[in-house]
Parts: structure tokens; C-alpha cells; sequence
């Protein structure tokens, strides 16, 4: 190669590098305003592919709904997206007095799963767990609704049946249970501390996670602080970071203890929460990701 090309590919690249960098500056503002809608640029490519290749004529209405409710819970177990007709019913089932199954419910693995059970309420009486995962609710699965639509079908009027199919740890099949729904009470606490099941602590770092991501941010361009102008799989970070210390047994011992002895968290215990965890392979994702990141950060 002559120096006359040599030097024509350095100037070229050199000028390119140029208009590259300058184009970047005069662009931040720019790109920072509309850096959250570049997400819909992808939607509307897939959508463009169903449209064109699909083997049937989508429903495209049905299809938006669908990857709305996908966005919502993407963000965390306890959001999801309604329809107008849902939102609608969802509000006057709220202005009607109901019976309840006396249990907190929120979504993991896709599906409705039990967090706590309230002591003598009518999922208690029912054998119901903290850790069970509702299947199905009158045999419709738990897959396919949002979270405010499984609240809806949980309550009902005090004396009637609720039938939902149990999935439990080290169980082959769902065990189908009925339910009383009741008027439930919350049990006085007396001399007993408010105790936190570990699904609880998780939710409490979790959310941390996002307290930390708002709090830590110098606000001076609003479209770039907090969550705004990060990418969508990079949001759930700082959150599923915090919930890594919720399964590291110093951490653990740091913040937890059984509260008539005071004795830490056995090591058997541990192991044993710890390989289940691990057996989901969905819960890994995030936690998989967090490694790579790290180790990513660490090369370079």
C-alpha cells in the first residue's frame, strides 16, 4: 500500500472519528429526550415482521395488550398492565365489600404465589403456605393475568368457595383446594415482633435497589436520571444486585435471627433455601447477569 493511501485512510478515518464525535455532543441533549422512545422503534419492527409473516392475520390490538402487560411486569412482581375494561372492573370491585382469603399474593415465575399467610384466616384453615404458587384460579391459569386481576378473583363474598390448584415444593402435581373466602381481621400483635418471611426481605431489598438508583442520580438532565435513558434490561440491575446480600449467608446472619433465642440462621437451613433457589431456573437470570456484568467491569 502506497503512503499517498496510507495517508488518505488516516485523513478519512480521522475525519469520520471527527463528524462521529461532534454529531455525539450536539446530539446528547437530542438523544437524551428521545432515548426512551429509540424501545419503540424494536416493537414496531416486530410488529412490522407479524404483520408481513405471520401465518394468520394477527390480532394486533390483542397483540399491544399483550406487550404492555409484558412491560409492566418486566419492571417488577407487583406491576402489571389493564385494559380500560379491567381497569373499569377492577374499580368497582373495589368499592364493594369483600371476603378475602387472608393471604398476600404477588407474582413469581410467571404465576400467582402465596408470600405470607395470615394465622386462623381462611387460607390458613385451607393448608395454605407461605411459598405456595397458585396455578390455577377457577381453572383458569394464574400465567395469563395481571396481578390486580388475580386480586379480583381471590376476594368474593364472605362464605363462598374459592378453588385453586397448589403447586408445593417436592409435589408432582397441583392439589386442587377450596378456599372460604371470609371478612379477615388482622390478628393483634401483642408481644410479638412483626417477623419478615424471606420473600419479604427480598421485596424490601428490591426495591431498595430502585430507591438507590433515583436517590444516586444527579439530576440535572431529568430524561437521564433515575431509570430514564437506561436501557430497559439494565433497569432491573441495581434492584436485582441488592437482592443478591438477601442470599449470602454473612448478610444473613447480619440481619436475621430467631427472635425468642436469638440464634443466627442455621447452616442447614441456609443450604436448603439456597438449593432451591438455585433449582429455578428462571431466578437466575438476573443474578447470572449481575456476575457477567461484574466480571465484564473486572476484564475491562
Amino acid at each position: 500500500m502506497s503512503m499517498k493511501t496510507k495517508a488518505a485512510i488516516v485523513i478519512s478515518s480521522a475525519a469520520v472519528l471527527l463528524f462521529m464525535a461532534v454529531g455525539g455532543l450536539d446530539g446528547v441533549r437530542a438523544s437524551n429526550n428521545d432515548g426512551s422512545y429509540r424501545q419503540l422503534q424494536v416493537y414496531s419492527e416486530v410488529l412490522s415482521r407479524v404483520r408481513s409473516e405471520y401465518v394468520e392475520e394477527p390480532n394486533i390490538p390483542a397483540v399491544t395488550d399483550g406487550a404492555l402487560h409484558g412491560l409492566l411486569e418486566s419492571l417488577d412482581s407487583n406491576s402489571s398492565y389493564l385494559t380500560p375494561t379491567e381497569f373499569k372492573e377492577y374499580k368497582s370491585n373495589q368499592t364493594e365489600a369483600k371476603g378475602e382469603i387472608g393471604a398476600a399474593v404477588s407474582k413469581r415465575f410467571g404465576y400467582a404465589a402465596v408470600i405470607s399467610v395470615i394465622p386462623g384466616g381462611p387460607a390458613d384453615k385451607a393448608g395454605i403456605q407461605a411459598g405456595d404458587i397458585f396455578e390455577a384460579i377457577e381453572g383458569k391459569s394464574t400465567r395469563e393475568m395481571s396481578l390486580a386481576e388475580i386480586h379480583n378473583l381471590l376476594q368474593g363474598q364472605p362464605g363462598s368457595n374459592l378453588n385453586v390448584a397448589v403447586v408445593r415444593a417436592r409435589r408432582a402435581e397441583p392439589q386442587k383446594t377450596v378456599i372460604t373466602r371470609d371478612i379477615v381481621n388482622m390478628p393483634p400483635v401483642a408481644d410479638k415482633p412483626a417477623l419478615l418471611t424471606h420473600d419479604d426481605v427480598l421485596t424490601v431489598f428490591h426495591e431498595f435497589g430502585h430507591g438507590l438508583h433515583h436517590m444516586l442520580s444527579k439530576i440535572e438532565y431529568p430524561s437521564v436520571s433515575g431509570i430514564n435513558g437506561v436501557p430497559w434490561d439494565a433497569v432491573e440491575f441495581p434492584s436485582q444486585f441488592m437482592e443478591n446480600f438477601c442470599w449470602e449467608k454473612e448478610a444473613l446472619r447480619l440481619i436475621s435471627a430467631q427472635y425468642q433465642t436469638g440464634e443466627p440462621l442455621p447452616d442447614d437451613l441456609y443450604h436448603k433455601m439456597l438449593g432451591e433457589y438455585l433449582r429455578h431456573p428462571g431466578s437466575k437470570g438476573h443474578s447470572t447477569f449481575a456476575h457477567s456484568f461484574l466480571l465484564e467491569y473486572l476484564i475491562h
